[in-house]
């Protein structure tokens, strides 16, 4: 499942927001999601600031409208081709 990324305004801060589940870590620490680019799974290391009950705020490494894969991640390789099931 991919999901869109989408600029919210919560209170002074405005950032994007994505579930928590798309982040995840690597072993060395660093965050990052799979953002798909054509049919392929693509990673992106990102830059990640408040935690909320809805979703994981995104303070660099992404931009407004890319599409992330949200489910299934955790069997992706960097470069990986996918198809897209539902939007």
């Amino acid at each position: 499942m991919i999901c869109n990324v989408t600029l919210k305004q919560l209170g002074k801060s405005a950032g994007l927001f994505v579930p928590g589940s798309a982040v995840l870590v690597d072993e060395k620490g660093r965050n990052f999601v799979f953002a798909v680019n054509q049919n392929n799974a693509v990673k992106k290391y990102v830059t990640t600031g408040k935690l909320l009950a809805n979703g994981v705020e995104i303070t660099g490494g992404l931009t407004e409208g890319e599409q992330i894969v949200v489910t299934g991640q955790q069997k992706l390789v960097d470069n990986a081709s996918i198809q897209i099931v539902n939007r």
